[in-house]
């Protein structure tokens, strides 16, 4: 289930675009709790694919450097993406860390990078600026958008110690006192390309064995830090 962002403080600093930015686009899932064997990021919304949906929002905020990545259907996800787009093949499914190191191959070595699933067609492009500003405008390694659910069963909770991001905890791992916590991962990143791709190397599997994205947050929380 896509996730709405609730942005938990109001931010104040917006890139004026997207411009300089390239965008990875994670559109492998393959739609099992759909029920569907149509990849997720293909099935519309309003009669329009959702992938299509994430990547014209992008253009709309300026970004004209889009890689997805996808697992399977490479052509159909290009064709529903739109012009523009390079694609990077996920050769197995290992998780959301190993489907951003397929993009190595096609994106850049440094600059800012702004990672994002496909299948988020209600994301807004002042969100996407504002996380973009606040990323420019912190110290932090990494910035990642969270969200405020009344159900927050099913997604991963943000820890937080004297109000500071201290990491993010898998469902399963939950303590009894964190699992009517609210704040969860929304699943987008603002990150430079050089942390990145040495950072990604550092992820391990988790108890179900993948390479999670989100694992990201706990090495930088242990390096310049966080902005949530």
């Amino acid at each position: 289930q896509a996730v709405a962002p609730a942005l938990a403080a109001p931010m104040t600093s917006a890139a004026p675009s997207l411009a300089g930015w390239i965008a990875v686009v994670l559109a492998g899932g393959p739609g099992t709790r759909m029920r569907s064997a149509l990849p997720k990021a293909l099935h519309p919304v309003a009669g329009v694919p959702m992938v299509r949906l994430v990547c014209d929002l992008l253009r709309g905020a300026g970004c004209t450097e889009i890689v997805i990545v996808a697992r399977e259907a490479i052509e159909e996800v290009r064709a529903a993406a739109g012009d523009g787009v390079r694609m990077a093949r996920q050769d197995s499914a290992r998780g959301t860390a190993h489907a951003v190191m397929a993009a190595r191959k096609v994106a850049s070595e440094h600059g800012p990078l702004l990672l994002l699933h496909g299948d988020m067609p209600l994301l807004t492009a002042r969100t996407l600026l504002e996380m973009a500003g606040r990323h420019l405008a912190a110290p932090s390694s990494l910035t990642f958008l969270t969200a405020y659910l009344p159900d927050p069963k099913g997604h991963s909770r943000v820890e937080r110690r004297n109000g500071k991001v201290h990491g993010i905890v898998a469902e399963a791992d939950l303590s009894p006192a964190m699992r009517g916590a609210p704040e969860v991962d929304a699943g987008m990143y603002a990150v430079e390309a050089e942390w990145l791709w040495r950072a990604l190397m550092a992820v391990g599997p988790n108890a179900s064995g993948d390479l999670a994205l989100g694992e990201l947050i706990g090495l930088a929380v242990r390096g310049d830090g966080v902005e949530a």
